[in-house]
């Protein structure tokens, strides 16, 4: 019987009405993709509000004091000598806007339960402002960074290379498994190199009056590390055979975080810089 039905139908209405079902289903696809990103990001400012709901911090020079929360007001109080570096950390949005969250990282069981003794300093502030407001409860806090030593735009194909293989890690098989639908998975390429140049773009570092600042880019979030010379674990000057012949060099930085370590690198810097670093580091 349904294959009457469709023998008596014109293949050219058959092929219109399918063609129409694709267009308004990929339509769909893209609404509820969309709907459902804007949700996130709604319920993530709003777990945001309630988490950290009439924040405040005080400080008496020896310790740092905060309170927050919405439905529940939690308190942390931890010794100011048990800090063992500052991250500064914005995602691409808050870097647009102007934006940034201050943390500690402290060698306690202290701080967010979440992220694992990260004290949370200033949730959201204008970064302009972020350095002389830290400082104002941590006193080793510089009160401003400017003129930080960056990558050459050359070296930047090292890190969009990387993301790029990896990308192609998971499209190839896509593609041989999945065959034309595989193709949705290339958009991953050209993701992966926007996530490589804004890793190399997003690499820099100084060493400022006993202090280390490193800064790196992961998954469109910068983060930026104030390390205390005293405050450095261990350090680590990585150069492989090939990375030889191009004078380029990486530099690990590990501290205490917690009960464990905090590993922070810097990937790809020149090779006399990441020898100034290094020497630096071994001075005691």
């Amino acid at each position: 019987m349904f294959g009457k039905i469709q023998e008596a139908i014109p293949e050219k209405v058959i092929d219109s009405v399918a063609s129409k079902l694709i267009h308004q289903s990929a339509i769909i696809i893209m609404t509820v993709g969309i709907l459902i990103v804007l949700i996130s990001i709604a319920g993530s400012y709003l777990t945001i509000v309630q988490k950290y709901y009439k924040f405040r911090i005080n400080s008496d020079n020896t310790q740092l004091k905060t309170e927050q929360g919405l439905f529940q007001r939690n308190a942390v109080t931890i010794p100011i000598a048990r800090i063992q570096a500052l991250r500064i950390k914005q995602n691409v949005i808050r870097q647009w806007l102007r934006l940034t969250t201050v943390q500690a990282l402290a060698a306690s069981s202290a701080g967010d339960d979440e992220k694992g003794n990260d004290l949370m300093i200033l949730p959201v502030v204008k970064t302009q402002t972020a350095f002389s407001t830290t400082s104002r409860f941590v006193n080793w806090a510089p009160h401003q960074l400017s003129g930080m030593a960056r990558l050459s735009r050359r070296s930047y194909w090292y890190f969009i290379r990387n993301a790029s293989l990896m990308s192609l890690i998971v499209i190839f098989p896509c593609l041989y498994f999945f065959k034309g639908w595989g193709l949705l998975s290339t958009p991953l390429f050209l993701i992966a190199i926007l996530l490589g140049w804004y890793s190399g773009n997003n690499t820099g570092w100084k060493i400022l009056d006993g202090q280390l600042v490193l800064q790196n880019g992961h998954w469109f979030t910068r983060s930026q590390y104030v390390i205390p010379h005293k405050n450095v674990q261990s350090f680590l000057f990585v150069q492989s055979i090939w990375m030889t012949h191009s004078k380029l060099a990486h530099i690990r930085v590990n501290v205490r975080h917690g009960n464990q370590n905090e590993l922070i690198e810097i990937r790809y810097l020149p090779e006399e810089s990441g020898k100034e670093i290094f020497n630096w580091l071994k001075i005691r």
